[in-house]
């Protein structure tokens, strides 16, 4: 992880231009709106993958 304090840039800033796969579960946080908001505004940097269930 990181040793540093982790917004919610981190990641993709850690990725350095790569892809960032995030595998993600149903889970009522996963599916929050500020969620959803971050994922829209960095569309092109990460790839999801969906738990089934």
């Amino acid at each position: 992880m990181w040793s540093r304090p982790a917004g919610p840039e981190a990641p993709v800033k850690d990725a350095k231009g790569r892809k960032l796969v995030l595998i993600i579960d149903g889970h009522p946080a996963h599916r929050a709106k500020i969620i959803r908001e971050w994922v829209i505004a960095h569309a092109e940097l990460i790839q999801l993958h969906f738990l089934p269930g």
